[in-house]
Parts: C-alpha cells; structure tokens; sequence
C-alpha cells in the first residue's frame, strides 16, 4: 500500500526512525516491508521472572496512522492463538489489547514503539499463555465491543450511572468543575479523597477531550 494523504508523514517518520532501537533490545525481530510501509516482523519471546523463554510469537507490527497517539497495529500471525474473541484476537490476526478509550489514554502523551512492546505487547501474550495454561486469564480483560467501553467508563467515572457521566463531561466542558480540598472525602460519596476521584476524573477528561468522552458515551448509550 502507498502512503495515503491521511498517513503523516511526520508521525510515519518517527515509527520508522523507531525501528532500530527494538532490533537492538529484540534481536529475534527485524525490520521491514510490509504492503509497501516499513514494518517489524520476527519472533516474539516471552520470558518469566528468571529470565527463561515461556513462548515465543510470531508477530508483525505496522504502523497507524495516529502514531504515537495511538497504538502501531500488532499482528499475531503464527496461529498460536485463535482468532476468536474470547482470546481478543481479531478475524485478521490483529492482537485487541484493549478498549479503546484506555488505549487512547495510555498514549495521551505519545508512546514509542518500543514501550508499546515492553509495556503493552508482551504482558498481552504473557496473558495469553496463561490462559492457554489455566483457561482465563491472569491479569483481568476488558469485554468487547459496547460491554468493554462500558466497564472502562464505569471505573473511569466511579460509577454505573451513565447520568452522573454525562454531568461531569459537561460541567468540564461549561468550566463549572466542583472544587473542594484535595484530601477531604470526594462529594459524590465514592469514600475516596476528592484528589483520587472526581479532581483526577475532571483532569482526565479535559485531557481525552470532552467532544470524544461524549461521542464514547453517546455510543454506549445508543448500543444499549
């Protein structure tokens, strides 16, 4: 594939510019070209606690377009895991590490490819061959689809009232935040100190955006 007008080049740059130093930490993963973009491929090796390989994936990485804002795209391609949902694993082969709204939170302030691998990539297979082990995994998951953006929002907001979600978008957005001392009880009744509640929820939804926590919420709501 050529690069689209809608691919940046500057942000296609920086992937590229990335490769090298996950050669180096990876040396079983080589760079390059995949559909006519510059790409990983290789073997994946997952180690445990003494360092000793537990698996090992086939795996490609692309890039995405919305790089470093949002995750490269991560293919399982050796059919170590099915391509089922319940190993979130999608038809084609690209590896679901999570909900979208969480991904586009963990990478707010860009992420690099390399982290992407260390900090997101390997606890997902290490997941996964624990669930091959045991027949769940260890570390929890998010649902697909609609139930998936819903548990992210219910922890991100403290509460199931998707109500209470809609009020706290739009007093950040009218700029008519509640404020009170930080490490006094939270006002909605959480029992968490306002700092660890709705300070922190009032900061995270200025820095998603109010325009795409609303149009998540409006499309939860319309699914329901």
């Amino acid at each position: 594939m050529q690069l689209s007008h809608t691919m940046t080049t500057e942000s296609y740059k920086l992937f590229c510019n990335q490769l090298d130093s996950v050669i180096k930490k990876f040396p079983n993963l080589m760079i390059t070209e995949l559909d006519g973009v510059m790409a990983l491929k290789g073997i994946l090796d997952i180690k445990d606690a003494s360092n000793a390989v537990v698996g090992s994936f086939s795996i490609e990485i692309k890039y995405r377009m919305e790089f470093p804002y949002r995750f490269p795209i991560l293919y399982e391609v050796g059919e170590a895991i099915p391509n089922i949902a319940d190993r979130h694993k999608y038809s084609d082969g690209i590896c679901c590490i999570t909900v979208l709204p969480d991904e586009i939170s963990k990478c707010m302030d860009g992420i690099s490819v390399l982290s992407y691998i260390e900090e997101y990539a390997i606890p997902y297979f290490a997941n996964q061959i624990y669930y091959s082990q045991n027949g769940k995994y260890l570390n929890g998951e998010y649902s697909h689809g609609k139930d998936g953006f819903i548990e992210f929002y219910t922890n991100f907001f403290k509460t199931t009232d998707s109500s209470k979600w809609r009020e706290d978008v739009e007093r950040v957005s009218s700029g008519t935040i509640i404020k009170m001392d930080r490490n006094k009880q939270c006002f909605c009744g959480s029992g968490l100190k306002y700092k660890n509640c709705h300070n922190k929820i009032y900061y995270d939804i200025s820095r998603l955006g109010t325009s795409q926590v609303l149009n998540h919420i409006n499309t939860i709501l319309l699914k329901s």
